[in-house]
């Protein structure tokens, strides 16, 4: 793999021309590029970065998008798949706003101790394998669902940490909140903490870290240099939570590979393993 640049933030621009918003506002038809609300500038439109300035974006006509006002404030500085989000852009605008974002991973080193997936959120489409109510002795199967995979950030420690204890209690792990604070804010610093959670609640969290193989003295095969280590933490024991718990697992690596051209890399996954749903993914094959 190439040298990678290092993400920098680029400098703040607020001041657009008349003209330049409305070559932003006509690449969607003065629709929000997100949620389709017809806005106009002084009456909700904003212009918006969709790969942030402070995250290494450019203030080039490609990059910006039209937002109303609350999908702006929610998106915030979040950088987010444009496949998913944007669904409001011309056809034309949409692919080179897809080229650029498509660059822009390729042109940043994300897979290290502290920078792993480039977005901030990911969805998941995961398929009840299993019905309650079987028919004919088959099970039937259910339309995808998609969830919202999420980066934690500071603002949504307290939640996590609520949430890992929880966890660690009904499986008999948890030893003092303190232990579970250090570990969870040794995984934001030297890794990442995404969750997925449904009605305002945590259905499912996971921790992320690399290791670099050379530091450890391991060697691969075929001379890879890091590996991955998958934590995923399933609070419940039911088809919900096993359903998405493989989908994390299969997911996260597909991710990082595509997005870093990856045709392989060591995985380790990690769950409890006197855990249901462990156990359902183990006889599925998935882990």
């Amino acid at each position: 793999m190439t040298d990678k640049l290092e993400r920098q933030k680029i400098n703040e621009r607020d001041d657009f021309t008349y003209e330049e918003k409305e070559a932003v506002a006509r690449k969607s038809d003065h629709k929000c590029c997100h949620c389709g609300k017809e806005v106009y500038f002084g009456y909700g439109a904003t212009v918006d970065h969709f790969v942030p300035l402070i995250k290494g974006g450019t203030n080039r006509d490609i990059n910006l998008t039209m937002l109303c006002y609350d999908c702006n404030q929610k998106k915030g500085s979040l950088i987010l798949p444009p496949e998913d989000y944007i669904k409001y852009l011309h056809e034309d605008d949409k692919q080179k706003l897809m080229d650029y974002f498509e660059s822009y991973i390729n042109s940043f080193e994300f897979v290290s101790r502290k920078n792993l997936l480039a977005c901030d959120q990911y969805p998941i489409y995961v398929q009840p394998e299993r019905s309650k109510r079987p028919r004919n002795n088959k099970a039937v199967r259910f339309a995808w669902n998609k969830y919202d995979f999420k980066r934690a950030t500071i603002d949504d420690f307290e939640r996590i940490k609520d949430y890992f204890v929880r966890y660690l209690k009904k499986y008999n792990c948890y030893k003092d909140d303190e232990t579970a604070d250090l570990n969870l804010r040794f995984w934001m610093q030297f890794g990442c903490i995404y969750f997925i959670e449904k009605n305002d609640e945590i259905k499912v969290m996971s921790t992320i870290s690399v290791t670099d193989l050379k530091d450890s003295g391991l060697k691969d095969i075929n001379e890879i240099e890091k590996a991955l280590s998958v934590s995923i933490f399933p609070y419940y024991s039911n088809d919900n939570a096993y359903t998405l718990a493989s989908g994390v697992a299969h997911n996260i690596p597909m991710f990082i590979m595509r997005e870093q051209e990856l045709d392989q890399m060591p995985i380790r996954i990690n769950m409890l393993a006197d855990d249901e749903v462990t156990r359902e993914m183990l006889r599925g094959g998935y882990i």
